[in-house]
């Protein structure tokens, strides 16, 4: 059991007024709990000691090139967006298919883009 009980009730607590009596979703509540999850991703992500460690070797391995702190916000703000996108999914009820096929069809559009593809 451990901990779980509290976090299912932080969870609760943290939704609560967020969908509407007519199952509309309150602005307000929502971006507070957008950005509730984006800066709690973004805090994470900036104290990894995986990711603090791999910054430091690229930083190392480009000479300066690649600053540790550049790589490590990137990769934060990255996997923040990614928090972000994740719970619109859920708020929203939008189908998986119509998150994952845009950026794919994006990615291969760049990738195809490339000369040395």
């Amino acid at each position: 059991v451990g901990v779980l009980p509290m976090g299912r009730n932080g969870g609760m607590r943290l939704t609560e007024g967020v969908f509407c009596e007519d199952g509309a979703v309150d602005l307000t509540r929502a971006l507070g709990i957008l950005l509730f999850g984006f800066l709690t991703i973004f805090a994470c992500q900036m104290i990894e000691p995986d990711l603090l460690v791999l910054g430091g070797q690229a930083e190392t391995m480009s000479l300066g090139r690649v600053s540790k702190l550049r790589l490590v916000a990137t990769v934060s703000v990255g996997c923040g967006i990614g928090t972000v996108v994740g719970i619109l999914k859920v708020l929203l009820n939008v189908p998986l298919l119509l998150m994952l096929i845009p950026p794919y069809l994006i990615a291969l559009a760049l990738t195809c883009g490339q000369d040395d593809f």
